[in-house]
């Protein structure tokens, strides 16, 4: 967010709504920020956009009004400028799930502020410590439009990203106006009444604003993609929900790359017997931690549901029927060495069944759970800690067996 340095601010006769306009704007979308932050814990982000918001604010304040006075206010300002563009690079770098950049975050912010100090106390100018805040900062937001930008998938993010460029680059055409106007003994006089101060104040009104309203929009777009994924997932595993696994399932059988196509049926066996030993808050943690197994076994390009109770699925593209039996051999291994977080489960041995099919072209998505479900049904009938695929006889057994076997 950015900056001149206070040396150029306006003495309190000369304080205009323009100047104070910005950091009360700047208050307000912290506040309504730090509110949906309270409201959505899980969009951690929120919070550090409050915090750049609050940050600018305070240092605009502060600024305008020349508190504290001298060089100490030229350096105060500057660390919170310097810190609301930090916050604010790192709560959209959160937000994008983006690796953090410390050489934006950190070490531009710290050169800003030290730059400052040395220009004010060791040689003081006036011209060097605009040029040092107002192309650090430029330099940071401007690095992060093209990041932004480059990563961006929906709409909202490619705006994000051409606010940041055009935030970030008007920082350097204003400073140049500033040339020739900092070292008359009359400098702070003149510099108030430049352009480079009228353009300040009118960027920082104009993009407090457009900054600030393109992430409420953004929020929105993250809140609605909540409740979406929301309706979609498992609240004790996190892994998608029948809904959820039936609406993907159904889509990548619609599309011809996919093939081959395969289904993993997954059944913890006496499961019923954990919960009336152990009570129901062991087979959470049961359920919980093969969904772990599970999730860390698939391809991004695959999914991974809780159907209901003890029984999970596996849907996995570009994959044929003997790969996907290994992956559900292999998966049944790890669940029979499992060991997990509880003391009454420490003793109980834990197995699970599974039933693997190959998606015919043209078949259903019900007729391809009910095969897999009859193989599932074979393994149980089978003496469970099985894994089966639909091959031969073998699907013709299940088959015939899976409407009469209970378990």
């Amino acid at each position: 967010m950015s900056f001149s340095s206070s040396a150029a601010s306006p003495s309190t006769s000369g304080i205009t709504i323009l100047a104070l306009a910005a950091p009360s704007i700047g208050l307000l979308f912290a506040a309504v920020f730090a509110g949906i932050g309270s409201h959505w814990r899980n969009l951690r982000y929120f919070f550090g956009l409050s915090a750049a918001f609050f940050s600018f604010s305070i240092g605009a304040f502060l600024q305008i009004l020349r508190l504290p006075q001298g060089g100490l206010n030229s350096i105060v300002t500057t660390v919170f400028y310097a810190a609301a563009a930090s916050m604010l690079i790192s709560a959209c770098t959160m937000r994008m799930r983006l690796r953090l950049s410390g050489l934006l975050t950190v070490a531009v912010p710290l050169l800003m502020i030290f730059g400052v100090i040395y220009f004010f106390y060791v040689h003081q100018s006036l011209e060097a410590r605009i040029y040092i805040v107002n192309f650090g900062t430029g330099i940071m937001l401007v690095a992060t439009g093209v990041r932004l930008k480059r990563v961006a998938g929906k709409r909202i993010d490619h705006i994000l990203g051409w606010v940041f460029l055009l935030f970030g680059l008007q920082h350097f055409p204003r400073t140049i106006l500033s040339m020739g106007r900092t070292n008359s003994p009359g400098a702070v006089a003149t510099m108030t009444e430049s352009p480079f101060w009228v353009w300040l104040n009118f960027s920082f009104l104009f993009f407090v604003v457009l900054v600030g309203v393109s992430l409420v929009a953004a929020a929105a777009s993250d809140i609605i993609e909540e409740f979406r994924h929301s309706s979609i997932t498992d609240p004790l595993t996190g892994l998608l929900n029948r809904r959820g696994f039936e609406n993907f399932a159904r889509s990548q059988l619609a599309l011809p790359n996919r093939r081959p196509i395969s289904l993993i049926l997954c059944d913890i066996d006496h499961f019923k017997s954990i919960n009336d030993s152990y009570g129901h808050a062991s087979g959470d943690i049961v359920l919980t931690e093969i969904a772990v197994l599970l999730r860390k076994d698939i391809r991004e390009m695959d999914a991974a549901g809780r159907l209901g109770g003890e029984e999970f699925a596996l849907l996995m593209t570009n994959l044929g029927r003997a790969e996907a039996h290994s992956v559900s051999e292999r998966l049944r291994q790890e669940i029979e060495r499992a060991q997990f977080e509880n003391g009454l489960l420490e003793r109980h041995h834990v197995t699970a069944s599974f039933g693997v099919v190959e998606h015919a072209r043209g078949e259903g998505l019900e007729s391809l759970i009910q095969r897999a479900d009859a193989m599932l049904y074979a393994a149980k009938r089978g003496g469970r800690n099985r894994s089966l695929a639909d091959t031969g006889n073998e699907q013709s057994e299940a088959s015939n067996s899976a409407s009469h076997l209970a378990f």
